[in-house]
């Protein structure tokens, strides 16, 4: 890709008109991969496979072969959803054997804050209790979250989501990792723009969980799915 580049009044460079393109194109698909991720009824996979083919076709417009002769895990893993939707496991989404308990409590405990405060925001903006829990249950849901209990994959109700708000409520705050401790630190997240609605504000929260939690556990390589920890 050129890099055609134009010097603004500040004498910063602005996007070229290439990227930009690209990022308009980009934006749009990824925006409809997350309609179909959250309406589909298939547990989001067509939903993510429109996104991942999304980034590789941004990816493809704005380099040369550099990056994408890299790219064959991403083909490999949207090659797995395919087949996925053929009935056909892949190994790489094998259920990976249990050995114990999984290795990501603390950013389990933080998502679980994280939670509590979508729920306090709702609240504030006068959505009753229940309602907000509730609310909040369905995007994580929605979000591909599940409740490891006694080995099954259940999933996150508004009940869940009532323990871990009790949990940071009233848990011990001077305990590091602690649902409570995380709390805390959530109350210091900024307020949403003027004119971003509680809803917007607490799904703005969820996309944050998955994002966060996602990261983590790659870079840490962690063998578990992204699930939450079994009930001891």
């Amino acid at each position: 890709m050129e890099n055609n580049t134009e010097e603004g009044g500040s004498g910063q460079q602005t996007v070229s008109k290439e990227l930009a393109t690209a990022l308009e194109a980009l934006e749009h698909e990824l925006a409809h991969g997350q309609v179909r991720f959250r309406e589909a009824g298939d547990g989001g996979r067509e939903g993510a496979l429109e996104s991942l083919r999304a980034t590789v076709r941004f990816l493809h417009r704005i380099d040369d072969n550099q990056i994408s002769d890299l790219l064959q895990p991403v083909y490999a893993l949207g090659w797995a959803l395919v087949q996925l939707g053929d009935g056909v496991r892949a190994p790489m989404l094998a259920q990976p054997p249990k050995d114990g308990r999984p290795r990501d409590h603390q950013e389990w405990n933080a998502m679980k804050a994280l939670a509590a405060m979508a729920v306090t925001i709702l609240k504030d903006a006068g959505r009753p209790e229940r309602e907000a829990r509730d609310y909040v249950a369905r995007a994580l849901d929605n979000a591909g979250f599940k409740q490891l209990s006694k080995g099954r994959l259940r999933p996150i109700t508004g009940a869940t989501v009532r323990t871990w708000r009790q949990d940071a409520m009233q848990g011990n705050t001077t305990e590091q990792g602690s649902v409570a401790a995380h709390y805390r630190e959530c109350q210091t997240l900024p307020a949403p723009p003027e004119g971003v609605s509680a809803e917007a504000h607490a799904d703005q929260i969820i996309v944050l969980i998955t994002r966060e939690l996602f990261m983590h556990l790659r870079r840490e390589n962690a063998p578990q799915p992204i699930t939450a920890p079994d009930k001891p």
